[in-house]
């Protein structure tokens, strides 16, 4: 969830971590069910996703660039799974050019 006072990425709870302000709508907690189809699994066997902030940061540009893909007709069920492979392999790229060109403000270069 984006902070709407400061635009900083707030992870969970009710405030945001950088500014303080209260959020609207608080994020859920940071373990997510994940559900497949096909048969019913054995009880206790579904699979919980729990990513570090960083992790999440790569998995929503990793998003927004496969939505970029898709809206350009550019994946189809053949190619879904190497078009995901890509958008993350950007991501990663993107966020690792931008944490070496860009200080943050508790980072010493």
């Amino acid at each position: 969830m984006i902070c709407t006072a400061c635009g900083e990425i707030a992870q969970q709870g009710t405030s945001c971590v950088g500014c303080g302000a209260q959020l609207r709508n608080p994020t859920p907690p940071a373990a997510a069910q994940v559900t497949r189809s096909g048969p019913a699994r054995a009880k206790g066997a579904e699979a919980y996703l729990q990513l570090q902030r960083s992790e999440g940061i790569v998995t929503t540009a990793a998003a927004n660039i496969f939505a970029a893909y898709i809206s350009a007709g550019q994946v189809s069920e053949a190619n879904a799974a190497a078009m995901i492979e890509t958008s993350v392999r950007h991501a990663i790229q993107v966020a690792t050019l931008t944490d070496q060109l860009v200080q943050s403000d508790d980072e010493e270069w």
